[in-house]
């Protein structure tokens, strides 16, 4: 081999070393940035799983327009009754009173 050819292919090695360090890095940088995804997707995993939690403990306690329709019938129906009650209370106290005063 003759000196030009050595240099020559000294120079290509060079290129060779150079582009697979290059190469190296990126893969590097490639490889850390998917752990730092998959940690962000781990915490966004956990965030969601929270999240759902909460929601279950919402909804298990929420009160949903049915029960508040229920509840207001059961109000009036209770009302109703007191009503009804007073009614006949003062209906007999009235008869009575008009009973004593005549």
């Amino acid at each position: 081999m003759s000196g030009e050819e050595s240099s020559t292919l000294a120079d290509m090695r060079r290129v060779l070393e150079v582009g697979l360090t290059e190469l190296r890095g990126r893969l590097d940088v490639i490889i850390e940035r998917l752990e730092q995804q998959d940690k962000r997707a781990d915490a966004h995993a956990a965030q969601i799983s929270e999240l759902d939690g909460r929601l279950d403990t919402v909804e298990k306690t929420a009160v949903t327009r049915e029960d508040m329709d229920a509840r207001a019938r059961r109000t009036i129906s209770i009302v109703a009754i007191v009503v009804t009650c007073i009614g006949i209370v003062v209906g007999a106290l009235v008869t009575i009173t008009l009973t004593l005063v005549t």
